[in-house]
């Protein structure tokens, strides 16, 4: 219902970021459904006339794999779903990405009949959610922006289609730029 309401609603206003006319839907914590479950919930939308680029996102250092055969491609909403330190932004979140945007390149040389698949990874400046109760995350230091530039030239040097910035209303988990 909600993904009706979306692109009911919003599907074409200008706004919204198309290709091909189809709006570009992330949707966040995807993982939390099954794959087959997605599938049901994506044909019964387009039988409906309702169709998207919809993206998955993904957590931990590797992505499922199994959503492209359902989703357009994948998205990160937060680079702490990978790391959970500024160390370890240099390897596993380099790696995650690399690999990430590698996997979905190469996927499509291997099935020829494909529409493209979107890579598209989250930087952020730095996170720091302590003050919010009940929390209690890891911190990612911004480093004076030394973590936002690592994090941003990681996800560049993966080839992504776009990049998302986790900034703009994260003002309580001190994201904001």
């Amino acid at each position: 219902d909600r993904l009706r309401y979306l692109l009911d609603t919003y599907g074409q206003h200008p706004a919204v970021y198309r290709v091909g006319g189809r709006p570009v839907v992330s949707v966040y914590l995807s993982f939390l459904r099954s794959c087959r479950e997605w599938e049901e919930i994506f044909r019964t939308l387009r039988a409906e006339g309702r169709d998207a680029i919809f993206l998955a996102d993904y957590k931990d250092e590797w992505p499922n794999l199994d959503a492209l055969n359902v989703f357009d491609g994948l998205h990160t909403y937060n680079p702490l779903n990978i790391v959970q330190n500024g160390g370890q932004v240099d390897t596993y979140l380099r790696d995650s990405y690399e690999k990430t945007g590698k996997a979905l390149r190469y996927r499509e040389l291997f099935e020829e009949d494909r529409p493209p698949l979107y890579w598209v990874p989250s930087v952020l400046p730095g996170y720091d959610d302590h003050l919010l109760a009940g929390r209690n995350s890891p911190v990612l230091d911004r480093q004076g922006g030394e973590l936002f530039r690592k994090i941003f030239n990681h996800a560049v040097d993966s080839y992504p289609q776009w990049i998302y910035f986790t900034s703009w209303n994260e003002w309580w988990e001190n994201t904001h730029i």
